[in-house]
């Protein structure tokens, strides 16, 4: 088995440094054959200059043009040779058993892809670990069990999740590629992820959590660079619309997202103690209406491809039981 990591890199030098060690470290535990390719989004720092001087052995990719993550991750998904691609964001140092750990799964031919515990930079709270998928007004959000807890190791056992990270998780190449890769109507980021894995269970494949497998993530450390708070979410609701339009094919799913609209609205213009800002929900809404043509064009072919329907897919994700554990509250989602 050959082993693809992708990097995506823009003005992380610092992160690098901390990144790349435990990440070589972690393929030759893992004793398969593998390559290690950084795909740089036209850094302005000392990025490349490190990667060619410090890792000559990394395979290369200098952007002239900042795409974002979501085509930079598509663009070394493409260079890959491997038959396992594993995405890592240069702010990830993986604990040294982690790959190994993980790649075990694809003995099993449903996995499509599997995801490793995530932990914060103080390698001690938990970011996520397996996640399930509610609905809240009509929107479609993630439960996390052991959300800002502090790591006791208390799920021991793998188990399914709602969809792999794309900072630190293995994916099947093949299956990949024949999903179309990441969906770049998210760009710049935010919602490919959870997209990716939940088109993937629709066709009759799992995305399985394995705690054993550690992470370290210092969450945002490159986009806050470039983003201010209010930007980030408003990409966060925007995509939320953008997922719920073009994965969900059930009827009343889709009629109490649309019923349920008018009351988020009003709450975008009026609760502002959720919000930053007023209207920021008003403003993810059109942002997402204007790429209708690329959704509506999705929605098509995922109609043509999927195995299982979304309340069969639902219903497999969710036999995790993290929404029990973690039930979304309405203030804590808004």
């Amino acid at each position: 088995m050959k082993m693809s990591i992708v990097i995506a890199n823009w003005n992380g030098e610092d992160l690098l440094k901390k990144c790349l060690p435990s990440v070589i470290a972690a393929a030759e535990h893992a004793k398969e054959t593998y390559e290690i390719i950084v795909v740089d989004d036209a850094s302005t720092d000392g990025s490349v200059r490190l990667l060619k001087s410090k890792f000559p052995k990394i395979k290369l990719i200098e952007l002239k043009d900042n795409h974002g993550l979501i085509k930079v991750s598509n663009i070394g998904a493409k260079a890959a040779k491997g038959d396992m691609l594993m995405f890592v964001n240069n702010d990830i140092v993986l604990k040294t058993d982690s790959l190994k750990r993980m790649l075990k799964h694809f003995k099993n031919s449903k996995v499509f892809g599997v995801a490793p515990k995530i932990l914060k930079w103080d390698k001690k709270t938990i970011q996520a670990e397996f996640l399930g998928c509610d609905f809240v007004l009509g929107t479609v959000v993630q439960t996390q069990p052991g959300l800002d807890e502090i790591d006791t190791n208390r799920f021991k056992e793998p188990r399914l999740t709602y969809y792999a990270p794309c900072c630190a998780s293995v994916i099947d190449r093949k299956r990949f590629l024949a999903l179309g890769g990441l969906d770049e109507v998210y760009s710049p980021f935010y919602g490919e992820e959870a997209d990716l894995s939940y088109r993937a269970y629709k066709r009759g494949w799992v995305v399985v959590y394995e705690p054993r497998a550690v992470a370290y993530h210092k969450h945002r450390a490159s986009v806050s660079k470039a983003f201010t708070k209010e930007e980030l979410l408003i990409q966060e609701l925007k995509a939320r619309f953008i997922f719920t339009w073009s994965n969900f094919q059930d009827p009343m799913i889709l009629v109490k997202h649309f019923a349920f609209l008018p009351l988020v609205f009003i709450g975008s213009a009026f609760v502002t103690q959720y919000r930053p800002k007023r209207f920021m929900d008003v403003i993810a809404f059109f942002k997402a209406l204007w790429v209708w043509r690329k959704i509506l064009d999705k929605r098509a072919d995922e109609r043509m491809h999927a195995k299982l329907s979304d309340k069969e897919a639902l219903a497999v994700i969710n036999s995790n039981k993290a929404n029990e554990l973690a039930p979304v509250k309405f203030t804590k989602f808004l």
